[in-house]
């Protein structure tokens, strides 16, 4: 073969099979991204279980009353121990209810750090009497 044909090793250079392999990549990568969007999804075809809205992290914040809870409700707060509750229960013993949550600074083991950890997961309610007293 002379000068103007072109053989078969030289074809894969030419402008027509650069476009043509150019071309055939965008079919095939289309195709491909065409058919994963029109797949139907198991998980979109099946109804959702209401666990599976639920995020894995959350959390009920369930308020205590620290003018009314027990020892052991107020031991499920954040940061709070057996004795720090004792303490807690002792103040509001000795001194009635609690009128506000800075009142806690008085009771010995907390501070403000404690104060501020404690401040959405608190309610101040009445002092329920004791069953049987009253009048």
């Amino acid at each position: 073969m002379t000068g103007s044909t072109i053989n078969e090793r030289d074809w894969s250079r030419t402008p027509a099979a650069i476009i043509t392999a150019g071309v055939l990549g965008l079919v095939s990568v289309g195709g491909i991204a065409w058919t994963i969007a029109n797949e139907p999804s198991s998980v979109a075809a099946s109804p959702m279980d209401s666990r599976d809205a639920v995020p894995e992290r959350i959390s009920v914040i369930h308020l205590v009353d620290l003018n009314g809870a027990s020892s052991e409700e107020i031991e499920l707060l954040p940061g709070v121990g057996p004795v720090t509750a004792s303490a807690i229960i002792a103040y509001r013993d000795e001194f009635g209810p609690f009128e506000t949550l800075n009142d806690l600074d008085d009771v010995h083991g907390i501070g403000p750090k404690t104060i501020l950890n404690l401040r959405d997961r608190v309610t101040l309610g009445p002092v329920q009497a004791p069953s049987g007293q009253g009048g």
